[in-house]
């Protein structure tokens, strides 16, 4: 039980850390390679 758990715990970190890292791409980097300005 203690590997499963374990490996859930570091799955969960992971995916956490993709959504991050999914969002500033979305909110930051997206806008500056598209050429739009949507933050003023």
């Amino acid at each position: 039980m203690g590997i499963v758990l374990r490996q859930s715990f570091r799955n969960t970190i992971i995916i956490y850390g993709a959504f991050l890292i999914g969002g500033i791409n979305t909110i930051w980097f997206y806008p500056e390679f598209t050429g739009e300005n949507f933050m003023v």
